[in-house]
This record gives C-alpha cells, sequence and structure tokens, in this order.
C-alpha cells in the first residue's frame, strides 16, 4: 500500500518554511552546544549522533 504522505515528503515538492523566531534562537542554542561538544566527540559517534537525530527528525516530520 502507498502512503501518500510519505511519498510527499520524500518528494521535491516538499518544502519548509522559515522558522519563528523562538525556533530560530532554540537552532542557534544547539548549533553553540555542537561547537562544545564536536571537538570531545570521534567521528564515529558524531555520524551514529547525526543519523540517530537525521531518523527522529523525519520520522516526526511524517507524523
Amino acid at each position: 500500500m502507498t502512503d501518500i504522505l510519505k511519498e510527499l515528503f520524500d518528494s521535491p515538492f516538499y518544502s519548509r518554511c522559515d522558522p519563528p523566531e523562538e525556533l530560530r534562537a532554540l537552532y542557534q542554542r544547539e548549533s553553540e552546544l555542537w561547537e562544545k561538544l564536536v571537538p570531545e566527540l570521534s567521528p564515529e559517534a558524531l555520524d551514529s549522533l547525526n543519523a540517530a537525530q537525521a531518523d527522529i527528525a523525519r520520522a516526526d516530520n511524517l507524523q
């Protein structure tokens, strides 16, 4: 069975709107934390963490 929402989300037709100011501030805070963490983590750990976050974001967006 085809999941039309999944197909639309994965398609080139999906676009995002600019985030509100509150969300931009949270992204900035996250970025600052990443800058502190990156030197402390191995490349493998960073790859695993990024992959897990991408999977979570994708599943969350589909919901």
